[in-house]
């Protein structure tokens, strides 16, 4: 399931808590899975008052690669 958020950067998120994998969907349609993302982390960014700042400062330390449709719960990243 997509969280939508309000950033300028960021349109939505998912999170897997067994994978600890976190999929980020950005403005300009790219999609990024990070892998090793604890759940306390994904809470902290879910209701950030700056989640383009904290995407920036805090998630993108962890392992990211380019989300393929596959890798997102549902399998549809973008619907």
């Amino acid at each position: 399931m997509l969280i939508p958020i309000q950033s300028e950067i960021i349109e939505a998120v998912s999170y897997n808590a067994d994978a600890r994998t976190l999929f980020v969907q950005l403005r300009t349609g790219d999609a990024y899975s990070y892998s090793g993302v604890p759940a306390q982390v994904f809470r902290r960014f879910a209701v950030s008052d700056s989640p383009g700042a904290y995407f920036n400062r805090v998630i993108k330390k962890f392992d990211c690669r380019p989300a393929v449709d596959s890798a997102w719960p549902g399998g549809e990243p973008f619907g």
